[in-house]
Protein backbone atom coordinates (compact mmCIF):
# COMPACT_ATOMS: atom_id res chain seq x y z
CA UNK A 1 0.00 0.00 0.00
CA UNK A 2 1.13 3.42 -1.14
CA UNK A 3 1.91 6.19 1.70
CA UNK A 4 -1.27 8.26 2.33
CA UNK A 5 -1.00 11.94 2.02
CA UNK A 6 -1.03 13.55 5.18
CA UNK A 7 -4.46 15.49 5.04
CA UNK A 8 -6.20 12.63 4.08
CA UNK A 9 -4.37 10.20 6.77
CA UNK A 10 -5.51 13.09 9.59
CA UNK A 11 -9.32 13.65 8.33
CA UNK A 12 -11.84 11.83 10.43
CA UNK A 13 -14.63 10.56 8.87
CA UNK A 14 -18.19 10.76 8.79
CA UNK A 15 -19.39 7.39 8.31
CA UNK A 16 -22.92 8.22 7.08
CA UNK A 17 -24.32 4.23 6.79
CA UNK A 18 -23.37 1.70 9.09
CA UNK A 19 -24.21 -0.74 11.76
CA UNK A 20 -23.79 -2.23 15.07
CA UNK A 21 -21.38 -4.66 15.85
CA UNK A 22 -21.90 -8.09 17.88
CA UNK A 23 -21.05 -8.00 21.88
CA UNK A 24 -19.71 -11.21 21.53
CA UNK A 25 -16.96 -13.15 20.21
CA UNK A 26 -16.80 -13.76 16.82
CA UNK A 27 -15.75 -17.35 16.07
CA UNK A 28 -14.07 -18.40 12.55
CA UNK A 29 -17.37 -18.76 11.31
CA UNK A 30 -18.71 -16.34 11.94
CA UNK A 31 -15.83 -14.46 10.35
CA UNK A 32 -16.56 -16.24 6.85
CA UNK A 33 -20.57 -15.37 7.49
CA UNK A 34 -19.99 -12.10 8.09
CA UNK A 35 -16.95 -10.91 6.22
CA UNK A 36 -19.55 -10.31 2.68
CA UNK A 37 -22.78 -10.53 2.16
CA UNK A 38 -22.36 -13.93 0.59
CA UNK A 39 -21.35 -16.68 2.47
CA UNK A 40 -18.92 -20.31 2.37
CA UNK A 41 -19.40 -22.98 -0.22
CA UNK A 42 -17.63 -26.73 0.21
CA UNK A 43 -14.19 -26.67 0.37
CA UNK A 44 -14.08 -23.03 0.15
CA UNK A 45 -13.65 -19.97 1.72
CA UNK A 46 -14.92 -16.19 1.52
CA UNK A 47 -11.29 -15.25 2.59
CA UNK A 48 -10.23 -16.08 -0.53
CA UNK A 49 -11.46 -13.08 -2.00
CA UNK A 50 -10.40 -9.21 -2.42
CA UNK A 51 -12.12 -8.49 1.03
CA UNK A 52 -10.75 -11.76 2.58
CA UNK A 53 -6.59 -10.75 1.24
CA UNK A 54 -7.19 -7.40 2.54
CA UNK A 55 -8.64 -8.39 6.11
CA UNK A 56 -5.82 -11.06 6.44
CA UNK A 57 -3.19 -7.82 5.83
CA UNK A 58 -4.84 -5.12 7.10
CA UNK A 59 -6.01 -6.69 10.62
CA UNK A 60 -4.09 -8.89 12.33
CA UNK A 61 -1.63 -5.81 13.06
CA UNK A 62 -4.54 -4.09 15.28
CA UNK A 63 -4.26 -7.12 17.06
CA UNK A 64 -0.58 -7.24 17.54
CA UNK A 65 -0.26 -10.20 15.05
CA UNK A 66 1.95 -10.65 12.18
CA UNK A 67 0.27 -9.41 8.87
CA UNK A 68 -1.53 -12.31 7.20
CA UNK A 69 -1.53 -14.37 10.42
CA UNK A 70 -3.43 -17.75 10.22
CA UNK A 71 -6.96 -17.53 10.41
CA UNK A 72 -6.83 -19.98 13.55
CA UNK A 73 -4.22 -17.51 15.69
CA UNK A 74 -6.70 -14.45 14.72
CA UNK A 75 -9.53 -16.13 16.43
CA UNK A 76 -7.13 -17.04 19.20
CA UNK A 77 -6.14 -13.90 19.84
CA UNK A 78 -9.29 -12.33 19.23
CA UNK A 79 -10.83 -14.61 22.01
CA UNK A 80 -7.86 -13.59 24.14
CA UNK A 81 -8.85 -9.72 23.89
CA UNK A 82 -12.17 -10.32 24.16
CA UNK A 83 -15.11 -8.61 22.15
CA UNK A 84 -15.20 -5.09 23.63
CA UNK A 85 -11.38 -4.67 23.32
CA UNK A 86 -11.51 -5.87 19.91
CA UNK A 87 -14.35 -3.51 18.85
CA UNK A 88 -12.79 -0.70 20.65
CA UNK A 89 -9.52 -0.98 19.07
CA UNK A 90 -10.67 -1.34 15.18
CA UNK A 91 -13.35 1.35 15.76
CA UNK A 92 -10.81 3.58 17.22
CA UNK A 93 -8.47 2.96 14.44
CA UNK A 94 -11.03 3.80 11.75
CA UNK A 95 -10.79 7.37 12.99
CA UNK A 96 -14.67 8.36 12.51
CA UNK A 97 -15.69 11.41 14.45
CA UNK A 98 -19.67 10.62 13.60
CA UNK A 99 -21.45 7.65 12.56
CA UNK A 100 -25.18 7.46 11.34
CA UNK A 101 -26.48 4.38 12.49
CA UNK A 102 -29.55 2.13 10.62
CA UNK A 103 -30.45 0.08 13.80
CA UNK A 104 -33.52 -1.37 11.77
CA UNK A 105 -31.43 -4.53 10.13
CA UNK A 106 -32.11 -8.04 11.82
CA UNK A 107 -30.32 -10.95 10.76
CA UNK A 108 -31.98 -14.34 10.11
CA UNK A 109 -30.69 -15.29 13.85
CA UNK A 110 -31.27 -12.02 15.94
CA UNK A 111 -28.62 -11.66 18.36
CA UNK A 112 -27.37 -8.14 20.39
CA UNK A 113 -25.35 -5.32 18.96
CA UNK A 114 -24.12 -2.37 19.85
CA UNK A 115 -27.25 0.59 20.19
CA UNK A 116 -25.62 3.77 18.83
CA UNK A 117 -24.61 5.65 22.04
CA UNK A 118 -22.15 2.21 22.58
CA UNK A 119 -21.13 2.12 18.55
CA UNK A 120 -20.42 6.06 19.21
CA UNK A 121 -18.50 5.59 22.28
CA UNK A 122 -16.50 2.67 21.14
CA UNK A 123 -15.48 4.99 18.12
CA UNK A 124 -14.35 7.72 20.17
CA UNK A 125 -17.07 9.98 18.28
CA UNK A 126 -20.58 10.68 18.83
CA UNK A 127 -23.58 8.45 16.43
CA UNK A 128 -27.04 9.12 15.71
CA UNK A 129 -29.86 6.69 14.34
CA UNK A 130 -31.21 6.28 10.90
CA UNK A 131 -34.78 4.65 11.26
CA UNK A 132 -35.69 1.67 8.35
CA UNK A 133 -39.06 2.51 7.35
CA UNK A 134 -39.95 -0.80 6.75
CA UNK A 135 -39.44 -1.90 10.30
CA UNK A 136 -41.41 1.46 11.84
CA UNK A 137 -44.20 0.10 9.20
CA UNK A 138 -44.00 -3.76 10.92
CA UNK A 139 -44.15 -2.43 13.83
CA UNK A 140 -46.95 -0.45 13.49
CA UNK A 141 -49.11 -3.38 11.54
CA UNK A 142 -48.23 -5.39 14.59
CA UNK A 143 -50.01 -3.02 17.29
CA UNK A 144 -53.24 -4.00 15.03
CA UNK A 145 -54.32 -0.43 13.33
CA UNK A 146 -56.62 -0.42 10.77
CA UNK A 147 -55.82 -0.12 6.69
CA UNK A 148 -57.67 3.10 6.81
CA UNK A 149 -55.23 4.37 9.96
CA UNK A 150 -52.25 3.09 8.84
CA UNK A 151 -50.56 5.85 7.05
CA UNK A 152 -51.14 8.29 10.05
CA UNK A 153 -50.02 5.65 12.03
CA UNK A 154 -46.98 5.59 10.78
CA UNK A 155 -46.58 9.35 10.34
CA UNK A 156 -46.94 9.52 13.84
CA UNK A 157 -44.33 6.82 14.93
CA UNK A 158 -41.69 8.86 12.62
CA UNK A 159 -42.59 11.64 14.22
CA UNK A 160 -42.02 10.14 17.95
CA UNK A 161 -38.58 9.21 17.15
CA UNK A 162 -35.35 11.87 17.05
CA UNK A 163 -33.61 10.52 14.08
CA UNK A 164 -31.51 12.18 11.51
CA UNK A 165 -32.85 10.51 8.46
CA UNK A 166 -34.88 7.54 7.32
CA UNK A 167 -33.91 4.64 5.02
CA UNK A 168 -35.99 2.40 2.81
CA UNK A 169 -34.62 -0.78 1.11
CA UNK A 170 -37.52 -1.64 -1.29
CA UNK A 171 -35.22 -0.84 -4.25
CA UNK A 172 -33.31 -3.55 -3.05
CA UNK A 173 -35.04 -6.13 -1.43
CA UNK A 174 -38.67 -6.24 -2.57
CA UNK A 175 -39.60 -3.29 -4.49
CA UNK A 176 -37.49 -4.39 -7.47
CA UNK A 177 -36.43 -7.80 -8.94
CA UNK A 178 -32.32 -8.34 -7.85
CA UNK A 179 -31.77 -8.48 -11.56
CA UNK A 180 -33.37 -5.09 -12.02
CA UNK A 181 -31.12 -3.05 -9.20
CA UNK A 182 -29.63 -0.56 -11.42
CA UNK A 183 -30.73 3.16 -9.48
CA UNK A 184 -31.44 4.63 -12.90
CA UNK A 185 -34.56 2.59 -12.27
CA UNK A 186 -35.61 5.13 -9.41
CA UNK A 187 -35.11 8.03 -12.07
CA UNK A 188 -39.80 8.56 -11.60
CA UNK A 189 -39.36 8.92 -7.55
CA UNK A 190 -36.48 10.73 -7.98
CA UNK A 191 -37.95 13.41 -9.91
CA UNK A 192 -41.23 13.18 -7.96
CA UNK A 193 -39.30 13.54 -4.61
CA UNK A 194 -36.87 16.95 -6.40
CA UNK A 195 -39.63 19.53 -5.58
CA UNK A 196 -39.58 18.61 -1.97
CA UNK A 197 -35.90 19.24 -1.61
CA UNK A 198 -35.36 16.00 0.51
CA UNK A 199 -31.96 14.65 -0.21
CA UNK A 200 -31.90 11.16 -1.12
CA UNK A 201 -28.61 9.05 -0.59
CA UNK A 202 -28.29 6.45 -2.98
CA UNK A 203 -26.61 3.34 -0.90
CA UNK A 204 -24.00 1.09 -2.58
CA UNK A 205 -24.35 0.56 -5.73
CA UNK A 206 -22.02 -0.98 -6.76
CA UNK A 207 -22.11 -2.72 -9.30
CA UNK A 208 -23.71 0.34 -10.89
CA UNK A 209 -21.90 3.03 -9.13
CA UNK A 210 -21.10 4.91 -12.28
CA UNK A 211 -25.13 4.88 -12.91
CA UNK A 212 -25.63 6.10 -9.43
CA UNK A 213 -23.17 8.95 -10.16
CA UNK A 214 -24.80 10.28 -12.88
CA UNK A 215 -28.12 10.44 -11.31
CA UNK A 216 -25.56 12.74 -8.28
CA UNK A 217 -24.85 14.95 -11.61
CA UNK A 218 -28.51 15.37 -12.72
CA UNK A 219 -30.28 15.50 -9.78
CA UNK A 220 -29.63 18.53 -7.27
CA UNK A 221 -31.11 16.64 -4.39
CA UNK A 222 -29.33 13.10 -5.04
CA UNK A 223 -26.34 12.18 -3.21
CA UNK A 224 -24.17 8.71 -3.62
CA UNK A 225 -21.73 6.61 -1.90
CA UNK A 226 -19.80 3.48 -2.86
CA UNK A 227 -20.43 2.16 0.82
CA UNK A 228 -20.08 -1.70 1.08
CA UNK A 229 -17.99 -2.16 -1.81
CA UNK A 230 -15.13 -0.30 -0.55
CA UNK A 231 -14.23 -3.29 1.60
CA UNK A 232 -15.56 -6.05 -0.84
CA UNK A 233 -13.13 -4.63 -3.34
CA UNK A 234 -10.08 -4.58 -1.51
CA UNK A 235 -7.26 -3.81 -3.38
CA UNK A 236 -9.60 -2.85 -6.34
CA UNK A 237 -11.21 -0.38 -4.12
CA UNK A 238 -9.22 3.19 -5.91
CA UNK A 239 -10.32 1.53 -9.17
CA UNK A 240 -13.92 2.02 -7.33
CA UNK A 241 -13.61 5.25 -6.30
CA UNK A 242 -12.21 6.87 -9.42
CA UNK A 243 -15.01 5.29 -11.23
CA UNK A 244 -17.34 6.73 -9.00
CA UNK A 245 -16.17 10.07 -9.28
CA UNK A 246 -16.33 10.20 -13.10
CA UNK A 247 -19.81 12.00 -13.29
CA UNK A 248 -20.43 12.76 -9.59
CA UNK A 249 -20.07 15.88 -8.16
CA UNK A 250 -17.27 15.57 -5.71
CA UNK A 251 -19.71 17.32 -3.51
CA UNK A 252 -22.39 14.76 -3.24
CA UNK A 253 -19.97 11.94 -2.67
CA UNK A 254 -20.02 10.50 0.85
CA UNK A 255 -18.41 8.07 2.54
CA UNK A 256 -20.04 5.00 4.88
CA UNK A 257 -18.72 1.62 5.80
CA UNK A 258 -22.18 -0.24 5.57
CA UNK A 259 -20.09 -2.34 8.54
CA UNK A 260 -22.14 -4.63 10.26
CA UNK A 261 -21.51 -7.05 13.02
CA UNK A 262 -17.76 -7.27 12.81
CA UNK A 263 -15.59 -3.86 14.07
CA UNK A 264 -13.12 -5.11 11.52
CA UNK A 265 -15.10 -3.64 8.56
CA UNK A 266 -15.26 -0.04 9.94
CA UNK A 267 -11.88 -0.31 10.26
CA UNK A 268 -11.04 -2.02 6.81
CA UNK A 269 -13.88 0.39 5.17
CA UNK A 270 -11.39 3.71 6.28
CA UNK A 271 -8.11 1.90 5.53
CA UNK A 272 -9.15 1.36 1.88
CA UNK A 273 -11.09 4.27 1.39
CA UNK A 274 -8.23 6.24 2.69
CA UNK A 275 -6.08 4.57 0.47
CA UNK A 276 -8.38 4.94 -2.44
CA UNK A 277 -8.78 8.71 -1.87
CA UNK A 278 -4.75 9.65 -1.65
CA UNK A 279 -4.13 7.52 -4.70
CA UNK A 280 -7.02 9.44 -6.40
CA UNK A 281 -6.06 13.22 -5.39
CA UNK A 282 -2.83 11.78 -5.60
CA UNK A 283 -3.13 11.35 -9.53
CA UNK A 284 -5.12 14.49 -10.21
CA UNK A 285 -2.09 16.55 -8.39
CA UNK A 286 0.43 14.71 -10.96
CA UNK A 287 -1.67 15.46 -13.62
CA UNK A 288 -1.94 19.09 -12.54
CA UNK A 289 -5.67 18.56 -12.73
CA UNK A 290 -5.62 21.12 -9.09
CA UNK A 291 -3.74 22.10 -6.12
CA UNK A 292 -2.19 20.90 -2.85
CA UNK A 293 -4.91 23.44 -1.28
CA UNK A 294 -7.79 22.00 -3.31
CA UNK A 295 -6.83 18.83 -2.34
CA UNK A 296 -7.06 19.59 0.83
CA UNK A 297 -10.22 20.78 0.41
CA UNK A 298 -11.45 18.19 -1.36
CA UNK A 299 -10.46 15.53 1.32
CA UNK A 300 -12.39 17.40 3.76
CA UNK A 301 -15.49 17.06 1.48
CA UNK A 302 -15.30 13.77 0.54
CA UNK A 303 -14.61 12.37 3.96
CA UNK A 304 -16.62 14.51 6.62
CA UNK A 305 -18.04 17.78 4.70
CA UNK A 306 -20.46 16.30 2.65
CA UNK A 307 -22.39 14.02 5.20
CA UNK A 308 -22.36 16.86 7.50
CA UNK A 309 -23.99 18.97 5.03
CA UNK A 310 -26.39 16.93 4.09
CA UNK A 311 -27.13 15.60 7.11
CA UNK A 312 -27.29 18.93 9.30
CA UNK A 313 -25.12 17.49 11.52
CA UNK A 314 -23.40 20.59 11.92
CA UNK A 315 -19.73 21.47 12.38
Amino acid sequence: MTELLPCVAEQALVDHHCHGVLVRDADQATLESMLTEGGGWPGGSVFDSGAGFAFRRLCPPVLGLAPHAELSDYVARRSELGAAEVSRRFLSLAGVSVLCVDTGFIPETPEPLTSPAELGALAGGCAHEIVRLERVAEEVAAAGVSAAGFADAVRSALAARTVVGTKSIAAYRTGLDLHRCNPLLLTPLLRAIQPTGVPVMLLHNYPYHREAGYLAQVFPHVYVDAGLATHNLGARAPALLAEALELAPYGKFLYSSDAFGLPELYYLGAALFRQALSEFLRTGLDDDLYSERTVVRLTRMLCAGNASRAYQLGP
